[in-house]
Order: structure tokens, then C-alpha cells, then sequence
């Protein structure tokens, strides 16, 4: 302080500690600094049973173990963006795990039977959500 009682420090020095508090919130908020989940196309392709049929992929079921022709997956997706993606495309239907991490696009042109065993297995890879302490 100085004789007539105000503060010597220049303003932006006595703002520093709360622009560095701010900052911090902002960057949690925002989840900055968060690492993106990503998935293989074989991580994926192995966690759903999915058979190589050309261009697409085919369930692998109990009763139809190479791949059942009445579902078909059209499209890998390997991480939250490209699932975001999907969510507003026209063709397909595209399913999300748990979290958003991964997902396919499922040709319904032919019905899709699979969708209860695809959803259940893509939440599988995603990992468990913790709970909060």
C-alpha cells in the first residue's frame, strides 16, 4: 500500500490469481485436456462379431455364425466425432455405444434383427462409467 492507503500493485497483477481461477474452471468445464477415445476397425469389428462381407460387415450370430445377411453393418465409426457425424446422416441408422465412443451405421433396407446384440456388444467397449466419489 502506499501512503494515501491504495493498493501499489498495478490492476492487472491484482487480477492475476482470478484470471488463473477462471481459467482453470474454464478448462474443466469445457473438458480441454480430455483424451479422445478411439477404437480400431478391428477392436470394433472383434468386440460385435462382425464378418468382412465387400464393402460391409455382416453380425456373426449363434445361429448364423458367418455372418447372418440380414444384418448388415455399412459403417465403422471409430470415435465420438465421427459418431456425431453419423448421428445426422441420411442413409442408415447409426448406433452409438454407452458413452459415444464408437458405433456403426446399420443398413435397414433389409430390417436389422441385430440391433438389441450390436447395441449391447458396442457398450461393451466403452469403458464403465466411474461413479463420482
Amino acid at each position: 500500500m502506499d501512503a494515501a492507503g491504495r493498493d501499489s500493485l498495478p490492476p492487472v497483477k491484482r487480477a492475476a490469481p482470478l484470471l488463473i481461477l477462471l481459467g482453470g474452471l474454464a478448462t474443466a468445464a469445457f473438458g480441454c485436456g480430455a483424451e479422445q477415445v478411439a477404437y480400431s476397425d478391428g477392436e470394433i469389428s472383434d468386440g460385435l462379431a462382425l464378418k468382412p462381407d465387400g464393402r460391409e460387415y455382416l453380425v456373426a450370430t449363434e445361429d448364423e455364425p458367418e455372418g447372418d445377411a440380414f444384418c448388415i453393418v455399412a459403417d465403422l465409426l471409430n470415435d465420438s466425432d465421427e459418431v456425431e457425424k453419423a448421428g445426422s446422416r441420411a442413409e442408415g441408422l447409426a448406433l452409438a455405444s454407452r458413452e459415444g465412443n464408437a458405433g456403426v451405421v446399420v443398413d435397414t433396407g433389409v430390417g436389422f434383427p441385430c440391433e438389441e446384440e450390436v447395441q449391447r456388444n458396442l457398450n461393451r467397449l466403452d469403458p464403465v462409467p466411474k461413479e463420482d466419489e
